[in-house]
C-alpha cells in the first residue's frame, strides 16, 4: 500500500507501508543457433558435422558469443568385403567424435559493477545519543569486464560390435577437458571488497574408458539375459587461478588433484598416560590444544610440514615442531575412480525375474557418523558406540576420553573420520508372474492382462565403509519389500 511510483522500471517491493519484502530484479537473454550436416554411403561409411553460436548477456559485449564445432565419423567394418570370413563377428563399427559446449552459468551482471545498498551511515544526533542510521549506496564488489564462455572440449573414440548372434559389446574411451572454469575467486579481507570477483578461474580434466556387455541366450522355454557395464574416472585439476589452492564448502581444490579431496591432519595415536601426553607436548606444540587439560586419552597428531619459507611456498616440507593449518595433508577423494553395474534377467513361461546391481570404487569419504561417538560432547543425542570411550582400563578404543569441552580437540576433522567409500549393492530385484492366454479366456476375456509381482529395492549392500550409507549419511538409502499387480481390462 501507498508504494511511492507505479513506473514498472522504479517501484520496489519494500517501499510501501505494509510491504516488508525484498525484491532484486534483472533482466537476462539467451540466443543460439546451429548447422548440423550428416552424410551416410551405403550404411557403411558415416560423417557428422555442427556448429553452434550462442550468445549469453551474462558476458560483457566483446565476450558475449562463444562458437561450438562438433564432429563425428563412423566405419561399419562388417559390411565390408574383407570381413565376410568372419561369420561370428554379425556387426561392427568404429567410431570418433570431438566436440565443445559453453556454460553462462554466472552472477547476472557480473561483468559490471554493481551498487547495493548495503552499507549505512550515522550522522547528526538524537536523543539516545546514537544519532541518525541512514542507508547508503556503494559498490560491493569487482567487476571482471574479460569474463567468458566456460569450454568443455570432449573427445572420444570406440567401437560397437554384435558377436556369436547373442553377445552385444561397446568400448570407448573418453578425453574431457573443462577450460575456463567459472567460479568466485577468493580476495583478501584487507582489500576492502565484500564480494569477489568471479572469473574463468582454471581447467579441469576427466579421462576414463566405458565398456558395457550383454548376453541373451534361449534354453527351450527359458531365456537368460545378462549384462554389465563399467566405468572409470580419472578427474584431475590442471589449472587453478593463479596456482593458488582454493577451499571450498566441498572440498579443496588444487592443481593436480582431484575436484574437493578431503584434507585435514593425520592421526597419530592417543596418550595411553599422562607422562607420554607431557613428553610430547614437551617437544610439539598443537594450536588447538588447551595444553593443561591435555592428558592420557586425548588424541595427537603428526607434525608433517612447517609455516612457509617465503611468499613463494604455500608451506615448508619440514616438520617445524608444530601442529596448524600446515600440517593438513591429502586424506583421500570424493569423485570414484570407477562405477560398475550388473543385471540379470530370467523369463521362464509367465515368469520373470529381475536383478539389478550397482558399485562404485576407488573412492574415500567423510564418516559424519562417527561424530555421534563423541563422549565430549553434552546434551546431545549420541551413538551407543560413545559408552566405548578410553579409560584407563579400556584403552583398545579409538575413542578419546569423556571430558566436558574436548580440550584437545580430538574430533576435528582428521583421517581418523576417512574410511573406503566402495560399495555393492542390489539396488532392485523383482519377481513376476504373467497369466497365461487360458485364464483371460477362462473369465470371458473379461481381463486382457494380469501381472502379479513382489520386489525389494536396496535389499543389501556389501561394503567395508562404518556409516549409515556409502552413498549419503545424510539421505541413507531405505531397504523397501513391496508388492503389487496389474490389471488391463
Amino acid at each position: 500500500e501507498n508504494i511511492s511510483t507505479i513506473d514498472p522500471d522504479l517501484v520496489l517491493l519494500g517501499s510501501g507501508e505494509t510491504n516488508s519484502a525484498f525484491n532484486r530484479r534483472k533482466e537476462s537473454a539467451r540466443f543460439g543457433s546451429f548447422l548440423r550436416a550428416g552424410y551416410n554411403y551405403a550404411s557403411k561409411y558415416y560423417l557428422d558435422f555442427s556448429i553452434r553460436r550462442d550468445g549469453s548477456t551474462n558476458f560483457a559485449p566483446d565476450y558475449r558469443w562463444g562458437y561450438f564445432p562438433a564432429v563425428s565419423v563412423a566405419w561399419r567394418l562388417s559390411t565390408e568385403s574383407f570381413m565376410s570370413g568372419t561369420p561370428f563377428i554379425n556387426d561392427f563399427k568404429i567410431r570418433a567424435g570431438y566436440g565443445q559446449l559453453g556454460n553462462d552459468e554466472v552472477t547476472p551482471n557480473a561483468y559490471l559493477s554493481t551498487v547495493n545498498e548495503r552499507p549505512n551511515y550515522i550522522w547528526g544526533n538524537t536523543p539516545d545519543g546514537y544519532g541518525i542510521k541512514t542507508s547508503a549506496a556503494t559498490i560491493f564488489g569487482l567487476p571482471n569486464p574479460s569474463l567468458s564462455w566456460e569450454t568443455t572440449t570432449t573427445l572420444n573414440i570406440g567401437f560397437d560390435s554384435r558377436l556369436f548372434n547373442d553377445l552385444t559389446f561397446s568400448f570407448e574411451y573418453y578425453d574431457k577437458l573443462t577450460q575456463g572454469l567459472l567460479q568466485d575467486v577468493t580476495i583478501p579481507l584487507s582489500s576492502g571488497i565484500i564480494d569477489g570477483p568471479e572469473a574463468n578461474v582454471g581447467d579441469v580434466s576427466n579421462k576414463g574408458i566405458e565398456t558395457s556387455l550383454s548376453y541373451t541366450k534361449s534354453f527351450g522355454e527359458l531365456v537368460v539375459t545378462v549384462g554389465g557395464n563399467l566405468t572409470t574416472q580419472k578427474n584431475e585439476v590442471l589449472k587453478v587461478f593463479q596456482g593458488i589452492p582454493r577451499e571450498t564448502g566441498n572440498g579443496r581444490i588444487e592443481e593436480g588433484q582431484s575436484i574437493g579431496f578431503h584434507r585435514g591432519p593425520v592421526y597419530g595415536g592417543t596418550f595411553q598416560t599422562d607422562q607420554e601426553a607431557q613428553d610430547w607436548m614437551n617437544e610439539t606444540t598443537d594450536v588447538q590444544y588447551n595444553e593443561p587439560l591435555v592428558t592420557a586419552g586425548d588424541y595427537y597428531f603428526v607434525d608433517l610440514y612447517g609455516a612457509p619459507g617465503d611468499e613463494t611456498e604455500f608451506f615448508s616440507p619440514n616438520p617445524d615442531g608444530q601442529i596448524d593449518q600446515f600440517d593438513q595433508t591429502y586424506l583421500g577423494k570424493k569423485i570414484p575412480g570407477y562405477y560398475y553395474g550388473l543385471n540379470l534377467n530370467v523369463a521362464y513361461k509367465g515368469f520373470t525375474l529381475d536383478m539389478v546391481f550397482y558399485g562404485v570404487g576407488d573412492v574415500q569419504r567423510y564418516n559424519t557418523l562417527r561424530s555421534f561417538a563423541n563422549p565430549s560432547v553434552n546434551g546431545a543425542n549420541r551413538s551407543t558406540r560413545a559408552l566405548d570411550f578410553w579409560t584407563p582400563s579400556n584403552t583398545d578404543t579409538d575413542l578419546p576420553r569423556m571430558i566436558w569441552g574436548d580440550p584437545a580437540s580430538n574430533f576435528r576433522f582428521s583421517s581418523l573420520f576417512i574410511e573406503d567409500g566402495d560399495y555393492f549393492r542390489l539396488t532392485n530385484i523383482r519377481l513376476g508372474y504373467d497369466f497365461p492366454q487360458t485364464f483371460y479366456s477362462s473369465v470371458g476375456n473379461f481381463i486382457s492382462n494380469l501381472r502379479l509381482y513382489v520386489g525389494s529395492s536396496n535389499t543389501f549392500t556389501i561394503t567395508n565403509y562404518s556409516g549409515l550409507d556409502p552413498e549419503s549419511d545424510t539421505n541413507p538409502a531405505p531397504r523397501m519389500l513391496y508388492t503389487g499387480l496389474s490389471v488391463n481390462f
